[in-house]
Order: structure tokens, then C-alpha cells, then sequence
């Protein structure tokens, strides 16, 4: 919820010394001074107003007052339309008749939400889980002994470790698959021994307390290789030519504003899930790796569109409720494109 006296306290924190000025209405507002005057007032401004304010800002202003804005564009009122929630999906399709192992389609979802009965009726349910602890990211197994080595041996530990994990399976098919994402993981952006090029500072961003280093870029290694999945279905010959898909279960996860807005689901695990920051991936690269085609969300085995399409809330297979959050991805894509300059 909006609150003058909270955004003020993020702009003081920054600089003490912000110069207040009466706004009289709408004028081209190009500087923070000119917005914080403009928000001050308690009658909420079009929306118009604020946006051109905040595009006004210089772009070295946005990132020193970066908290400050992104709290203004999470709360303040009416920047997003006002819809009526969904009540029934707009899909009608059962997950039971879209889901395929044989081609390489990967469940995702919180735990309790994809272990339930109606997602586990095919005769195996395969989970991008099941890869990570294969190749020893999921279980830790890779990162186990490296405390005391150094950044590069470490790297060299845990690439020769998942190296070793040969491709077990009854099926041909798996075998391939297995060997497909190993290979694929180890040579991007997500391979987990990118993680000891990070420093503690990014590490922090698991919120893991109590966790020393070693754990939180354990942590770290299974966020990216759970994103390297989504985006290996999507782009590999070996799952594109089959038509893999992604079913991403929505169960448990409540409202999805918290998801969008990067905040923990629950108050017992305080940091960002896993399946959250899968979610928010997907979401980014929805139209750069076309994921429209390969991903179906579902609440209660239902089908559903996905949260930024639509404005809706279902009863979930856990007795509860999800809710899409759509005017909040509005908000998330509106952040990212004022304050990162990205389009999506």
C-alpha cells in the first residue's frame, strides 16, 4: 500500500537535503525534486503525470534513488487498470492430457503444489529436479569437500564431478536427455561453476541465514540450472522437435503479486523461492525465447492463462487460492523498463 511517509523515508535515506516544491498540476517533470512534490500531495496524480515524471528523471538519478522508485511504481495508486477477477479458467484442458514424458516435458512448481495425486498421474512425473540431482546440484553432491579449496579448483571439483554422472535410465529417450541438458548446462551462463565468480555481496541476494558461502552458491547453482531447463526446452532440437513442453504448477504459490514483486511466499522461508524466480524467468523471456508455445501453467490440474495475460483467481488442489497478480506483473514489467531500461 502507498505511503508518502515510507517513499520520503527512501528518498531521505539517499539524500537528506531533497528540495520540496509545490505541484500546481501537470507540467513536464523532469527531476526527482519535481516528482517527490508531485506524489507529496494526498489526492492521488493521473497516472500520466507520474509516468512522464519518472521517465524524466536523468538515468544516473533512477539508479542512486532506485529503492525510492521502485517502491513509487509497486504502490502508488492507479498506475495499473482495475480488472474483475477471473473465476473460472480460460482454459479448460486437464494437465493428465498434456503431459508427455516421452518428449522431454518437465514439471515445475513448488513441492507440495507438483507432488500432489492429480499431477502425478502418469506413471512417472519428471521434474527438472530429477536432472539436478543427477549431475549432483540438486542433492549438493558436487560441492561437497571444496570448503577449503580454492575459486579455480573448486570450478575444475565440480565440473569434473557432474563429468563422472553418466546418463542411467530404462529409457533410451532419457538417456538422451540427461546427456542433452549436462551438456547444454555445463557450456551457458548457468553452469554451477559460474557461481564462484560471484562475490558475497550478489550471493546475499539467497537471504539464507545461517548459511555460509559455500551453501548459499550451492543455493545459487540450483536457481540457475532450474532456469537453464525452461529455457533448454525451448530452444534444443532434441525437446523443440517433439513438441516438449514446460507445465509449470501454480498450486500453493497464493497470490502472485509476491512473485512479481520479489518477495518471499511465505514468512517462515524469508527469501525469494526458487520457483518464484522461475516464474519471474519466464516472464522475461516469454517473447525472446517464445515461451508462449512451450510453457502451461495450471491451478488444480486445470490449465490456465499465464499471470500477465489475465486477471484471475482460482481455487487451488491444496484448499487454497492462487491469484495471477496481473495489474502487479504490470507494475514488475513497468519497473523493469523505467529503472533497467529493459523492454520486458
Amino acid at each position: 500500500m502507498w505511503s508518502f511517509s515510507t517513499f520520503d523515508k527512501k528518498v531521505k535515506a539517499v539524500n537528506q537535503n531533497v528540495r520540496i516544491e509545490k505541484a500546481t498540476g501537470f507540467q513536464k517533470q523532469s527531476s526527482l525534486t519535481e516528482l517527490y512534490s508531485l506524489v507529496k500531495d494526498s489526492n492521488p496524480k493521473p497516472k500520466e503525470w507520474i509516468l512522464q515524471s519518472l521517465n524524466g528523471i536523468p538515468k544516473d538519478k533512477r539508479k542512486k534513488y532506485y529503492d525510492a522508485l521502485e517502491y513509487l511504481i509497486y504502490t502508488y495508486p492507479n498506475l495499473t487498470p482495475s480488472y474483475p477477477e477471473r473465476q473460472v479458467p480460460l482454459f479448460m484442458s486437464q494437465f493428465s492430457h498434456n503431459y508427455d514424458m516421452n518428449r522431454g516435458d518437465l514439471i515445475y512448481g513448488i513441492h507440495p503444489g507438483r507432488c500432489q495425486s492429480i499431477y502425478m498421474q502418469a506413471l512417472h512425473s519428471n521434474y527438472c529436479d530429477e536432472y539436478n540431482n543427477h549431475f549432483g546440484i540438486g542433492n549438493g553432491n558436487a560441492f561437497r569437500g571444496i570448503r577449503d579449496l580454492s575459486n579455480s579448483n573448486k570450478r575444475s571439483h565440480v565440473i569434473d564431478y557432474t563429468g563422472k554422472q553418466r546418463p542411467r535410465s530404462n529409457s533410451t529417450n532419457q538417456k538422451m536427455f540427461q546427456q542433452v541438458y549436462h551438456d547444454t548446462l555445463m557450456n551457458s551462463s548457468f553452469a554451477p561453476n559460474t557461481v564462484f565468480n560471484l562475490n558475497e555481496s550478489q550471493l546475499k541476494k539467497e537471504k539464507r541465514d545461517g548459511r555460509d558461502l559455500i551453501e548459499l552458491q550451492w543455493s545459487k547453482s540450483i536457481r540457475k540450472a532450474c532456469k537453464h531447463g525452461i529455457k533448454m526446452i525451448a530452444t534444443q532440437p532434441a525437446f523443440t522437435t517433439g513438441g516438449a513442453k514446460i507445465h509449470f504448477v501454480l498450486d500453493g504459490m497464493g497470490d502472485l503479486t509476491k512473485v512479481a514483486f520479489k518477495e518471499p511466499l511465505n514468512k517462515s522461508a524469508p527469501y525469494v523461492s526458487i520457483t518464484s524466480s522461475e516464474l519471474t524467468f519466464v516472464y522475461r523471456n516469454w517473447e525472446k525465447l517464445n515461451l508462449e508455445s512451450c510453457v502451461n501453467f495450471y491451478v488444480n490440474a486445470q490449465r490456465v492463462p499465464a499471470p500477465w495475460n489475465d486477471h484471475w483467481s482460482l481455487q487451488d488442489g491444496l484448499g487454497g487460492k492462487v491469484s495471477s497478480g496481473y495489474g502487479a506483473w504490470l507494475r514488475y514489467q513497468m519497473k523493469r523498463r523505467i529503472l533497467k531500461g529493459k523492454t520486458r
